[in-house]
């Protein structure tokens, strides 16, 4: 192992190297204009100007259905290797020009074999508590620099929208093989708070990793854990060959700068981390104890500027202090909608909702940060809100000034989508279905006495008044193509002059009058599309066949005699103010 002095000043002006000049760096390298307390970790660490928290992402969850024999069953299985990172992520830092900062407790390393499989989360936690995987303060060099540079390459997968298990990938084989030329390298700097910091040169040439074990006999120490801690960094873009300023840097402005607190001070706040904030009315006897409210807690449990709130169903987290006063209304609203989801669109056999989470960020731009790897059906720009149904989490935008969306109808628009992905099992619902009636719920606008008031969307009704008003528009032929469209093509309609606005307005109006209008009609001629709808779909799994049995449109499609009656009747409704005014002063299941 080499050992490379970072200085050539004696070790007690070492402390104070920080405050030497350094060399001109690149436009685009970090710099280290403050520093970020993480007291529940321990750790006060000197961040980049212009950087934000980055909170993690729930791991992706994708579900088996399995069979052996006889026997069936589902798994939930994730990628072994965000599951590894999960367990041992801290917290992250990106700045505006990209630059990221990623903070890691060693606990242990991956088997091999697990490296990009998927699997349950027992399964996992048995490979993580093996005493064989485990890395304490004994852990040889060499085993810590594979650790780091796994978890450099899976954050690198993560980070960048790849697969988890980039070393599968990458080559596992030859990135041990040169480890020869890959020693850590001990940095003499902050001696007198840390025990080691061990420098792993990575392959990637834009990555640092440093890893650090605390000094038990710094003031405050006593009771610190003995354990290794790492440091991640990826620069925006590489250092230029031969240019040494930028890693200067790091060791001087951000290991030279890094602090601890006091271990009473970190037992205290990790208490206070843990207590619940709770919706009003609701008792710590009511939240039940559950992987995904486990997993959105540990997500911010070291981020100073997030919180969160729970209530029997939900759990709200944020970055923006001015929800905090809405927190408890916009909680109530989403219990008080729950049951209204489920009276009319019930859930399969056997399913029960699960926890939902919801995170809200203060600004646009941490949004974009949080799904720039993966991006949204709509892109970034022209996405408002997301459920994600593989990660179990629904992720909103702060709306902006003078916009037609406020956040609660963004809210409950998406509630609707994570309440049917668990309440069918994940099954996917016909497109229009799903978006159309997360519009319909979107208008529930709720009163102070807990009931709602159903209010039509204008920029849907809008669209959907002109359509009807022309003369030459075919709806027979708009349903018969738009309601089998699959979801790439619903946000992309092939049609001139249409867009995603134009089958969102299309879906909301079927939905709408099939669950406001068409009830009220004399002979409820239309009462059995939706029984159909969701039988089919339970039955089968099978989006298209099961609107294609609901209209009655035969296998292929193509029969659309009952299609066009229904479309006749869609038509004058939205044709109709006094057929729309009777559906809209109904009331509110």
């Amino acid at each position: 192992m080499k050992i490379v002095r970072a200085s050539i000043f004696p070790v007690a002006a070492l402390l104070a190297v920080a405050a030497l000049p350094t060399r001109a760096l690149q436009p685009d390298a970090p710099r280290f204009m403050g520093e970020e307390a993480l007291p529940a970790a321990g750790f006060v660490v000197p961040v980049m100007q212009g950087s934000a928290q980055t909170p993690a992402k729930p791991v992706e969850v994708v579900r088996y259905r399995c069979r052996l024999g006889d026997r069936e069953w589902e798994e939930e299985r994730s990628n072994a290797d965000e599951l590894w990172v999960s367990a041992q992520r801290l917290a992250a830092w990106t700045d505006r020009k990209g630059n990221r900062i990623a903070f890691a407790r060693v606990l242990a390393e991956l088997p091999l074999a697990y490296s990009g499989m998927d699997v349950t989360r027992e399964t996992f936690e048995r490979a993580l508590q093996d005493p064989d995987n485990a890395l304490d303060q004994t852990a040889e060099p060499e085993r810590l620099a594979l650790w780091a540079r796994h978890f450099a390459a899976t954050l690198r997968a993560l980070e960048g929208g790849g697969t988890a298990g980039a070393l599968q990938a990458d080559g596992m084989a030859a990135e041990a093989a040169t480890t020869a030329d890959m020693q850590p390298e001990t940095i003499l700097v902050n001696l007198s708070r840390f025990a080691k910091i061990l420098s792993v040169p990575l392959p990637d040439a834009a990555e640092r990793a440093f890893l650090l074990r605390l000094n038990p006999h710094h003031p405050g120490h006593g009771r610190a854990p003995r354990d290794w801690f790492a440091f991640f960094v990826r620069f925006a873009s590489a250092p230029r060959p031969g240019d040494r300023d930028a890693d200067r840097s790091l060791r001087s402005d951000f290991l030279g700068n890094l602090r601890t607190t006091g271990w009473r001070d970190t037992e205290k706040a990790v208490r206070e981390a843990s207590a619940r904030r709770l919706a009003t009315g609701v008792r710590e006897e009511d939240i039940p104890d559950d992987p995904l409210r486990r997993q959105a807690r540990d997500s911010v449990a070291l981020l100073d500027d997030w919180w969160y709130m729970e209530s029997p169903g939900y759990i709200l987290l944020s970055d923006d202090p001015a929800a905090e006063r809405s927190a408890d209304a916009l909680l109530g609203a989403l219990e008080s909608l729950r049951p209204r989801f489920e009276a009319l669109v019930p859930p399969f056999r056997g399913r029960h909702p699960e926890t939902g989470v919801v995170r809200l960020f203060r600004k646009s731009e941490e949004f974009d940060r949080y799904f720039a790897a993966e991006g949204t059906p709509l892109g970034l720009s022209s996405t408002a809100g997301l459920f994600s149904g593989s990660r179990r989490e629904l992720v909103i935008r702060p709306v902006r000034r003078n916009s037609a969306l406020d956040t609660g109808s963004i809210i409950r628009h998406e509630a609707f989508h994570q309440y049917l992905f668990s309440a069918w099992g994940g099954v996917e619902a016909p497109i229009w279905f799903n978006e159309g009636t997360a519009e319909l719920f979107a208008g529930y606008v709720p009163r102070a006495n807990g009931t709602f008031e159903f209010r039509e969307l204008e920029r849907r009704a809008h669209v959907l008044e002109s359509l009807a008003r022309d003369r030459d528009a075919d709806w027979t032929r708009i349903l018969a193509v738009v309601l089998l469209w699959d979801q790439e093509t619903f946000y992309n309609p092939p049609v001139a002059g249409a867009d995603a606005n134009w089958s969102y307005s299309i879906g909301y109006g079927v939905c709408q009058f099939l669950h406001r209008g068409a009830p009220l009609m004399r002979g409820r001629p239309w009462k059995h599309v939706l029984p159909t709808l969701l039988e089919t779909l339970e039955r089968t799994g099978n989006p298209r066949l099961a609107t294609a049995e609901a209209f009655q449109m035969g296998r292929d499609g193509r029969d659309l005699s009952t299609l066009s009656r229904f479309a006749d009747d869609l038509r004058d409704y939205w044709k109709s103010e006094s057929a729309r005014r009777g559906s809209r002063s109904g009331k509110v299941p």
